[in-house]
């Protein structure tokens, strides 16, 4: 949480990577190992968007002691991620940019870097700890944002799991068309991936929908 005697002076929140536009199909197949009834495979095209090639690094949020500055910032809430942004967005008003956590949708998208596979590594887990941070090879701790290859976007998948902009619907309502943004409100938020403690096929392979209220935190932060 950021408060005015915590909140550190932004210059930058780190590097940003363009991701393209395009179309994709959100979700998994019924015949994929592991696939749950929210994960209905449906089409959905997105615009081109900016994403952070990291998690948000504790040098870029400041406010974790003590601080290891090329680690994810950790164990926040939904509301704590929309106000560390509201804040980035304040601090840096006239830089030409608007900050905002990703949609559902472009998070997968960005996550799985064109593959079509259970994995970002393939059909099976064999090559997944080269872009992957999770049980495997984290020790079950956190680990520095870098470790492993970035997917084919420059996305590095960095072990903590990522708050989405979305609310949750087991239905994807909203979730498809140009740019969806899901629905408009409800009682949980979206966080995908997984986390330096998961164990696939459950999370670390492909970003699977999670959901938690605003106020719980997890060991997660979102690319902004």
């Amino acid at each position: 949480m950021l408060t005015p005697a915590t909140t550190p002076a932004f210059t930058s929140v780190g590097t940003f990577v363009l991701i393209p536009g395009g179309k994709f199909r959100m979700g998994s197949p019924t015949t994929e190992a592991n696939h749950e009834d929210d994960e209905r495979q449906h089409e959905v095209s997105l615009n081109p968007f900016e994403m952070g090639e990291t998690v948000v690094t504790q040098e870029v949020n400041g406010t974790q002691i003590p601080l290891c500055p090329d680690y994810p910032v950790e164990n926040v809430s939904w509301n704590d991620a929309m106000t560390f942004i509201a804040e980035v967005n304040h601090q840096l008003a006239g830089h030409g940019y608007t900050y905002f956590l990703p949609t559902e949708a472009q998070t997968e998208y960005a996550f799985r870097g064109r593959t079509t596979t259970a994995y970002v590594s393939g059909e099976d887990n064999t090559e997944l700890g080269k872009y992957v941070i999770y049980s495997a090879n984290s020790r079950e701790q956190t680990q520095p944002v870098k470790l492993v290859f970035p997917n084919a976007f420059g996305i590095y998948r960095g072990g903590v799991w990522e708050w989405t902009r979305d609310w949750y619907n087991d239905k994807y309502k909203g979730s498809t068309g140009l740019d969806p943004r899901g629905p408009a409100s409800g009682e949980f938020c979206v966080y995908r991936g997984g986390s330096c403690v998961s164990t696939p096929p459950s999370s670390a392979g492909q970003p699977i929908a999670t959901a938690a209220t605003p106020t719980t935190s997890i060991t997660t932060w979102a690319s902004a």
